[in-house]
């Protein structure tokens, strides 16, 4: 097949949750009818190529117990800001790791999310990340709860091209 990351079956199959077992490309080929192998080198292929720009995970936090979800703000230096993103984003505690613009009133440039089981969990790990980096000027933002997360799905989009 040359290009299998186009064929229908594929796309429906790579757009499903990933099951939660030890081999889950395997299981989502079999559902699909399709063969592991070329499932993981569909992947492979459409990352070469530039037809998959990456390929991720959503993660339900609270369905696994992650109930105090915290972004955190910080304030740091300008000559500072690599050294702190480079050790926070290293951290496996820390999920997300992105530099921003500072606005008016909100002089934060570097936002991170860490995800615990309670909230006093989540600020022992905020305080140990602010030792590490050595910044002191932060804030945290916790969820008040979730909305929807949703994958982008593309299997049947011929029949919804002219729609």
């Amino acid at each position: 097949m040359a290009q299998p990351f186009f064929d229908e079956r594929m796309l429906a199959a790579l757009e499903r949750d990933l099951p939660v077992t030890h081999r889950p490309f395997r299981r989502l080929a079999e559902e699909a009818g399709l063969g592991e192998t070329e499932v993981l080198q569909a992947i492979r292929s459409g990352l070469r190529s530039g037809a998959i720009r990456r390929y991720g995970a959503l993660l339900a936090h609270r369905e696994i117990g992650f109930e105090a979800n915290a972004m955190i703000v910080w304030q740091v230096p300008e000559e500072r800001i690599e050294e702190a993103g480079a050790l926070l984003a290293a951290d496996a505690r820390v999920t997300h790791c992105y530099q921003r613009p500072t606005f008016p009133g909100f002089p934060y440039n570097l936002y991170t999310m860490v995800h615990a089981a309670t909230r006093d969990e989540a600020m022992t790990i905020v305080a140990d990340l602010a030792k590490r980096v050595n910044v002191e000027q932060f804030d945290v933002i916790f969820s008040l709860r979730e909305f929807k997360k949703a994958s982008p799905t593309y299997s049947g989009w011929e029949g919804r091209r002219g729609a």
